[in-house]
């Protein structure tokens, strides 16, 4: 079947805008940088909140280069319960995670610590560090 050369643009047209208006749909619909992003807010737990799960983790995985037993950057030691509940306990750990302008933030040189993992030790301190 031959169309006439005005359908034919006119079919083109329609295609090509709804092509381009897909292709901008997908490249603003997402405005998440991580996949923790995306899903922080479903899976951020606040209640069950122990030094095991999930503090441990994320001081591990943001704090113990630095500040571990074997060489503890400024003197500050946090890859184990006891040195770790001593900085939450005199409310430090909160501030430097949180940006307080008051202390250094941390982690020093690194992006702040996401919003879930920092609400998760916000909790862990105001439930009194359960271990």
């Amino acid at each position: 079947m031959i169309l006439k050369n005005g359908r034919m643009k006119q079919l083109f047209t329609s295609l090509f805008s709804k092509l381009l208006f897909l292709a901008f749909l997908l490249l603003t619909g997402c405005a998440y940088n991580s996949e923790e992003e995306l899903y922080s807010e479903q899976i951020c737990d606040t209640i069950h909140v122990t030094y095991d799960s999930p503090v441990k983790g994320i001081i591990s995985a943001n704090c113990n280069s630095c500040h571990n037993s074997s060489a503890p950057e400024g003197g500050v030691i946090l890859d184990n319960y006891n040195d770790l509940s001593l900085y939450a306990a005199a409310g430090l750990l909160v501030k430097v995670i949180n940006y307080d302008p008051s202390v250094p933030p941390m982690p020093q040189g690194a992006n702040q610590l996401p919003e879930c993992s920092r609400a998760q030790i916000g909790k862990w301190v105001e439930l009194g560090m359960p271990q």
